[in-house]
């Protein structure tokens, strides 16, 4: 699979418990050791791995990314999953953000740095022409009122 493109897979018992016992042994980390850091047991754990059962809740998937070093984002795709707090940013524009999402369906990563580097250029307060070509017509937000976490989006993409 190639990082940062969608593979069918993702959600699949067994997709997944491959994914998760590839990263912790990557680590060198053993089942049993694993398994007690993050409160569950080995068997559950092992029976995980081996595809037998689905992945477990995001609380689990986000400390096991913790101990593993690894973004709670990427394993939560990987076992099929979306984080809570993206679906509360959803949910209040559903419409709008289905739309953005779907429209960027077939980026490529390189394609999201230029992304992220134009929104930088068009909302970053320091990067804001002065007169913003709209603002004689509309009196509303300006560029530099969005606020936006530009740290976030920088080490997203910095990876």
């Amino acid at each position: 699979m190639v990082p940062g493109n969608f593979d069918p897979e993702c959600g699949s018992a067994q997709f997944f418990g491959a994914a998760l016992r590839a990263l912790r042994e990557q680590k060198e980390i053993a089942l049993g050791e694993m398994a007690a850091k993050v409160g569950m047991s080995t068997p559950y754990l092992c029976n995980i791995e081996l595809g037998k059962f689905p992945p477990p809740s995001e609380e689990k998937l986000r400390s096991i990314a913790h101990e593993l070093g690894h973004d709670s984002d990427e394993l939560l795709a990987k076992a099929g999953k979306t984080a809570s707090d993206l679906s509360v940013i959803i949910n209040k524009y559903p419409r709008q953000f289905a739309a953005i999402l779907r429209s960027l369906r077939k980026f490529r990563e390189s394609d999201f740095q230029v992304l992220v580097n134009g929104l930088a250029q068009q909302f970053k307060p320091d990067a804001v022409p002065a007169d913003p070509p709209w603002s004689a017509t509309r009196k509303e937000k300006t560029h530099a009122q969005i606020p936006v976490d530009w740290k976030l989006l920088v080490k997203a993409f910095a990876e």
